[in-house]
């Protein structure tokens, strides 16, 4: 603040005259003008508080009040600017900034502020001491650094760390050797971020020295700068402990050291990047003693703690944890293994690298050096009958095969992906290599998440209700009370402390797994997720500000806010429910008068119309709602004795059809046709093979048990030899081991539908020309064409004969039949 005295500082000198007697103004009138506030002060002439009100009253401006500085305004203002100027910033908005200064007239410094900053200035007036005082509170002081820094000019020697020693001691209190003014000022550093609870280190070259920044509660914050004569040994020092090569300095290094600060121990990692004006250092501060493993504490809401719960409980089947970088992916992993490990099962982890060491669960580190890479460390987990593994990061094909293959075979799958959401992930895995269908199939849940600071419990204030933008009122009920931040010594001015965790969770159901099978893109698979209850990141973060944990501004900091028609539509439109009472009228097909005696009274006969031509009898199924899948239609199939009769229904009402799906009482000649379909007595015997060389390998999947029992003893007697799947995930995993000569699939298959199998087939060179015979019900011309398109080899129409299914037309099957069934591809049938 000294600068040189200025004619235009006189100002001050005749507005102390206004104040002090003759003799007063005589013993200061050789004190210079820079100096002339605080001598008056010194020597008892006039208070702070008094001169203060005095060059109020001459300009016309308001006195400051420091004790109400906001922390947004400390954000906004750089700290070399408000130590060159001597201001203090109290408030910003987006247009304007309000100071405090000791010098009304500084016009460079209003217009320098005004260009730096983008908005304009306005000023207040604060005594010098004051000011002074207060920037020490808000900015790190920089003496005790500088004092450090004087020594080192000249030559630096840098002492060899001893490295089979457990770890260094960093112990802030202790006094160091006077000659290792390096590692006192990179210990200093590295014990201030941990006691200011730093998530992270900058060291940035800059052209006049280095730039230390911390990241406090997931914001950068510059708090000193650093002579250019440290840059290279300040580098240096950190490489040591991290037992990085110093004489690489145009090469990317990665390395890990392990300190002591205050008594206990903290890990470090360390990353070095070259830059234009020298290598760049961020430390990652991984301080376990400032962690709590602990769900009860991430800050989860009451239905995703439930939700969260769910997914844990699962006993085989892959959860993911999915956002950006410093999102707390791990800390939410390691939680749901504290909680997990209490079950007592076998967990195992492959990470790269170890975050933080948990008694009871095996950690293995990645060591790509030594080829222990993930891949590598999976296969050997797989040996280690583990019940849960975590794998620290999915990153390429290799590791997703491997850890979805884990999930399918009985194994709980923990694991992280780099994504903006839950949908992203079922992308991101595709994108990698993973099949859908077996990502439908593996795939329990999808947790993403952010983090939002947490207001300061000691200042926050209640928020006005014009502090609410216009555009986001619809979230925010009037009777709903919301706070701002305020800022105070206990959170450095900021106005918050901590931070909590705001959350979007997927828990994959029947409906989700078709859709991920099919390939549906990200849009629809977001809004089939929501329509089922899905919370998004955004009302999570607006649920945590209803609660008073955050603040509107920090939630738009970090999340994105919804459309301005979609808030719109909040403050208009109520939610739909999801389910009506009352029962629901679902038409169902008509059925056959032998199946139409067994059916229970739920499902009754309309009459039909007295006049004009009857149209064929609808059927009607009263269910209550709950019963009613609202998502998408499904079609059933009965058997009645070894004959088919399809039964087309919207939901899924297989108690239903328990007393139509018993034979009836045995009526009519042996073997006599039935609805079109060849009955065989149950006292029939197998038939003889009639194939030439090994019979045929058949995989035949159906979801209905009774229709597919059937199918197969029917095919069977033939001499077939059949494999069975009942959805259609099983029938292209099957397909890859057991190499059927043929498939037969119904269309309409839980999971992934028989479309979707044709598709996955028909992509791979291997099985692009597998013969696949198709069920359906649907017999019509354009059904026939669709099925065709698909790559079906041919089809058969439910209900159907059992001769085609067991032969040829022209009798037995002969070496020329099957080869010409295994040279099929689609449509050539």
């Amino acid at each position: 603040m000294n600068r040189p005295q200025r004619a235009k500082d006189e100002w001050l000198r005749a507005t102390i005259e206004g104040l002090l007697s003759a003799d007063e103004l005589s013993q200061l009138a050789s004190v210079p003008v820079e100096s002339l506030w605080s001598a008056a002060v010194d020597r008892g002439f006039v208070t702070d508080d008094e001169l203060a009100a005095a060059v109020g009253v001459r300009f016309r401006l308001k006195v400051a009040n420091l004790d109400q500085v906001s922390a947004q305004a400390v954000e906004a203002m750089p700290e070399a600017l408000a130590r060159r100027y001597g201001v203090i910033p109290l408030a910003v908005t987006e247009t304007s900034i309000d100071v405090a200064t000791a010098d009304p007239l500084d016009l460079d410094c209003e217009q320098t502020l005004a260009f730096a900053l983008g908005r304009t200035v306005r000023m207040a007036v604060a005594p010098p001491a004051v000011i002074a005082r207060k920037l020490e509170e808000l900015y790190r002081p920089r003496e005790v650094i500088q004092q450090l820094v004087d020594t080192m000019r000249g030559t630096i020697e840098i002492e060899a760390i001893d490295e089979s020693a457990e770890e260094d001691s960093i112990d802030v209190i202790a006094n160091q050797a006077g000659d290792r003014p390096v590692i006192r000022l990179v210990d200093r550093v590295i014990a201030e971020a941990v006691a200011s609870r730093a998530s992270d280190i900058h060291l940035e070259p800059e052209e006049t020295g280095v730039a230390v920044r911390y990241r406090i509660d997931g914001v950068l914050r510059q708090v000193m700068v650093l002579p250019k004569a440290v840059k290279v040994p300040i580098v240096s020092r950190v490489k040591i402990m991290a037992q990085l090569d110093i004489a690489v300095r145009l090469r990317p290094q990665d390395g890990r050291a392990r300190v002591a600060v205050r008594g206990h121990r903290v890990d470090l990692r360390v990353s070095t990047l070259p830059a234009s004006q020298g290598e760049k250092v961020v430390i990652r501060i991984l301080d376990q003693s400032n962690t709590i493993l602990n769900l009860e504490v991430l800050g989860l809401l009451e239905t995703e703690l439930r939700e969260l719960t769910a997914l844990m409980d699962a006993r085989e089947g892959m959860v993911l944890v999915t956002g950006p970088t410093g999102s707390g992916k791990t800390t939410t992993l390691y939680s749901m293994l504290q909680t997990i490990k209490e079950r007592g099962v076998n967990i195992n982890t492959v990470e790269d690298p170890v975050e933080y060491r948990l008694p009871g669960i095996v950690q293995v580190q990645v060591n790509e050096k030594a080829g222990l890479t993930f891949p590598a460390a999976l296969r050997s987990i797989l040996r280690q009958d583990p019940d849960v593994i975590l794998v620290g990061e999915i990153r390429d094909r290799e590791t997703a095969q491997i850890a979805v293959q884990a999930a399918l075979t009985g194994h709980v799958v923990l694991s992280t992906l780099h994504t903006n959401d839950v949908a992203a992930c079922v992308t991101r895995l595709t994108d990698i290599g993973v099949e859908a269908y077996k990502i439908s199939a593996a795939l329990k849940g999808i947790v993403a998440q952010r983090l939002l600071r947490r207001l300061c419990t000691l200042c926050k204030e209640p928020a006005r209700p014009d502090e609410i933008p216009e555009r986001l009122q619809g979230y925010f009920p009037p009777e709903v009370q919301l706070y701002r931040a305020v800022g105070c010594p206990e959170c450095t001015m900021t106005g918050y402390r901590g931070r909590h965790a705001v959350h979007e969770m997927l828990t994959v159901n029947e409906d989700l797994q078709a859709r991920i099978a099919a390939g549906e893109p990200v849009d629809q698979l977001i809004e089939a997720a929501r329509a089922a209850g899905m919370r998004s990141l955004w009302d999570s973060g607006v649920e945590h500000a209803k609660r008073g944990d955050t603040t509107i501004a920090e939630l738009l900091r970090v999340l994105e806010a919804p459309s301005e028609e979609r808030a719109k539509a909040r403050t208009t439109t109520a939610q739909p429910p999801l389910r009506e009472t009352g029962h629901v009228a679902i038409p169902v097909a008509p059925l056959p008068p032998a199946i139409d005696r067994g059916l229970p009274a739920a499902i009754h006969q309309e009459p039909a119309p007295p006049t004009g031509k009857a149209p064929p009898p609808r059927r009607t199924l009263r269910m209550p709602p709950e019963k009613v899948s609202l998502n998408r239609p499904t079609t059933t199939q009965t058997a009645t004795g070894s004959f088919v009769t399809p039964v087309t229904a919207p939901v899924a009402i297989e108690h239903v059809w328990d007393r139509a799906m018993d034979p009836p009482s045995a009526s009519g000649p042996t073997g006599a046709r039935r609805n079109g379909a060849l009955h065989d007595p149950p006292s029939a015997k197998p038939r003889t093979s009639r194939f030439e060389g090994p019979p045929p390998r058949i995989l035949l999947v159906e979801d209905e048990e009774p229709l597919r029992r059937v199918m197969k003893d029917l095919l069977e007697r033939d001499g077939f030899v059949i494999f069975e799947a009942g959805d259609g995930i099983q029938a292209v995993d099957q397909v890859d081991r057991l190499k059927p000569d043929a498939l037969v699939p119904d269309l309409n298959l839980p999971r992934l539908d028989g479309f979707g199998v044709l598709k996955h087939l028909r992509a791979r060179a291997e099985t692009q020309r597998l013969p696949v015979i198709v069920l359906t019900a649907k017999g019509d011309e354009d059904s026939e064409v669709h099925v065709f398109e698909a790559g079906a080899s041919d089809y058969l129409t439910k209900p159907f004969r059992a001769r085609p299914l067991d032969s040829p037309p022209g009798g037995p099957w002969s070496q020329s039949d099957r080869a010409d069934l295994t040279r099929r591809g689609p449509c050539e049938a």
